[in-house]
């Protein structure tokens, strides 16, 4: 179980497509499918400069096929849980800063980098 209010994280890529790890490894899919859950909050980086560099590195994992990091490794690129994915491709604006050994959901709402734009839930 992941700690926290908030239990999984994505990567808004345009055209109504976000890409994401799953245990299954990295997907692209459809933003209202990734929608239909209980709890979500859509989170906008501060910084808009960086935004076409973090979309081109979540495409470049997705053509790499990066697989899933069920050991919840932070030291190594070479697969990636959903969290850390995310963080990876903003250039790790919150791993310096977790409590933790991994880097949950919930981290990016405790973030400066981050607005929150919209919330369903909590």
């Amino acid at each position: 179980m992941i700690p926290g209010y908030f239990t999984h994280a994505a990567i808004y890529v345009g055209d109504n497509q976000i890409i994401h790890l799953l245990g299954d490894g990295i997907c692209k899919e459809d933003i209202l499918t990734f929608m239909r859950c209980d709890n979500i909050v859509v989170l906008r980086y501060k910084d808009q400069s960086v935004i076409d560099n973090v979309i081109k590195k979540a495409y470049e994992q997705l053509n790499k096929q990066v697989e899933y990091d069920y050991d919840f490794n932070t030291d190594s690129p070479d697969k990636l849980y959903c969290t850390e994915f995310v963080d990876f491709c903003f250039g790790y604006p919150v791993k310096p800063f977790i409590i933790h050994n991994y880097i949950i959901p919930d981290d990016f709402l405790a973030s400066v980098n981050f607005d929150i734009v919209w919330t369903k839930g909590k």
